[in-house]
């Protein structure tokens, strides 16, 4: 028999190319698992049972130290959290750890071959506190992408788990139907700045059979893309034509809102200079169709709803004889998600007026620092995150005054995530603040006209937020914004 040695040096130098990559493949893993933290930690899973992890090896141990369980030798064990990860009334043992290949011994049927590198999982384990046994309650195959870290986080009416990668990503997994599934866990915004209907506009859009519908049709499909779509509603919403008026006292049609609300918006901030051009009547009107079709009407109140601290005492007496007086707060909750957001709107102040204004009616910036602190806190513990729509600034100037960089310190002190700012009819700039502790306050100064009647050419650019509300490793902040612009 003749022997092709060059067949055999082919053969050997290939399997020992085939065996050093098959080494560099494992070594690769089994370093990757030395760059990450792993813990020592001690958990209790009963009075009288401890959890136990040290040196990558997990031990279940009772009081005695007698060992009732362990993990398997060929895992490494990155960390453990002990909660209801199933929703089914008792808490179950979670490991966060590495192993050789993606699948056990119970492999789905087509995967023919485990693969040979080192690969993150979660095991999920029920812990019996009446026989202090341990069984297997759900296995991942994979997670993916490696995972430096984990926590639980009670978000919305369930337990999420909460996993950083090493890329810094923070995602959110629950029990759904049967295994951990990833959570959406975010609010996204879009807010746009002043809708000021002018007389030129509401004639023309009158005579037209889809006229105000124009207005807004172009921009619907974006609004169908985010949670909360906001616009600025300059002007109060009237529903008689002798109530139809534009500058210096504004009156816009009812179907006008209509419009924006078929578009897409479904929270209007309301509280503007302008708010009380037709009187408690405007307001009645604006917030009672807006609410009535699915809308947030944010910053002006319906009679009925007044703010006691601003009564004087004869007026209280005066109403309390006439209507129950309720204290109006000064923000509206939204749930999303399990995310619970706070939205607050406020303006400088109104345009002189000849109505007898109601007090509480419209939400004026406090006039000392602290009422305007307090009511911010007030809205912090009723939510995870705080939006502040506020109208202020000097009309037609794209430098920030002085009262904006006033409220822009406090509201970045006091810990408001995001501010939205109206009323110059211009654009101004925007940027994200951080405080001393790492917490992060977004702000747009101003978003100009969204749609208007002024021709001046910096009034007919329209600004355009965009931010998402979401969960990061250590609870609730602004994941993603941004900002763009274009011509009216």
């Amino acid at each position: 028999m003749v022997i092709d040695r060059k067949f055999v040096s082919r053969v050997c130098i290939g399997l020992i190319v085939a065996v050093l990559l098959g080494i560099e493949i494992y070594l690769s893993g089994l370093f990757l698992t030395f760059s990450l933290p792993f813990h020592d930690k001690e958990l209790m899973l009963s009075e009288s049972v401890c959890a136990k992890l040290a040196g990558h090896c997990l031990k279940v141990q009772d009081k005695s130290g007698e060992v009732l369980w362990q993990s398997d030798d060929h895992l490494r064990v990155q960390d453990i959290l002990y909660y209801d990860a199933d929703r089914d009334g008792s808490e179950e043992l979670l490991l966060l750890c590495w192993k050789i290949g993606r699948y056990g011994s119970d492999r789905p049927f087509w995967v023919t071959r485990d693969e040979m590198t080192w690969s993150q999982h979660i095991f999920i384990y029920d812990f019996d506190p009446e026989t202090s046994t341990i069984s297997q309650r759900w296995l991942a195959s994979d997670i993916g992408p490696v995972v430096e870290a984990w926590t639980s986080r009670q978000i919305g009416d369930t337990t999420a788990l909460v996993l950083r990668q090493k890329d810094e990503k923070v995602t959110l997994w629950s029990w759904q139907g049967w295994g951990l599934k990833i959570l959406d866990s975010s609010v996204s915004f879009l807010a746009v700045g002043d809708n000021l209907i002018h007389e030129s506009i509401y004639r023309k859009a009158l005579q037209e059979e889809d006229g105000f519908d124009q207005l807004y049709q172009e921009f619907a499909p974006r609004l169908k893309e985010v949670d909360i779509a906001v616009v600025n509603q300059e002007t109060p919403f009237v529903d008689e034509p002798i109530l139809y008026g534009s500058f210096p006292d504004f009156g816009t049609p009812l179907e006008d809102a209509r419009a924006l609300v078929d578009a897409g918006f479904n929270v209007f901030t309301c509280a503007t200079n302008h708010a009380y051009d037709r009187g408690i009547y405007g307001i009645e009107c604006t917030q009672n169709y807006l609410e009535s079709h699915g809308a947030m009407c944010l910053g002006i109140h319906a009679e009925k709803e007044y703010d006691p601290s601003r009564l004087t005492e004869p007026l209280r007496a005066f109403l309390a004889e006439r209507c129950e007086i309720e204290k109006s707060l000064p923000y509206r909750i939204i749930n999303r998600n399990g995310i619970r957001v706070a939205l607050m709107n406020y303006t400088y102040d109104l345009n002189p007026t000849l109505a007898e204004i109601v007090p509480g009616s419209v939400q004026i910036l406090p006039e000392d620092d602290e009422t305007l602190i307090a009511q911010i806190k007030e809205a912090q513990e009723a939510s995870d995150a705080v939006v502040l729509f506020m109208h202020w600034g000097t009309e037609y100037n794209t430098k920030l005054d002085a009262q904006q960089k006033h409220l822009a310190n406090l509201f970045t002190e006091v810990g408001v995530d995001v501010v939205v700012g109206t009323h110059p009819h211009v654009v101004q700039t925007h940027e994200m603040r951080v405080r001393a502790d790492g917490h992060k306050t977004l702000i747009y100064y101003s978003l100009g006209n969204f749609v208007s009647g002024q021709t001046k050419d910096n009034c007919r650019v329209r600004g355009i937020a965009t931010f998402t509300i979401g969960q990061d490793f250590d609870g609730v902040t602004v994941t993603d914004y941004g900002y763009e612009e274009e011509e009216i």
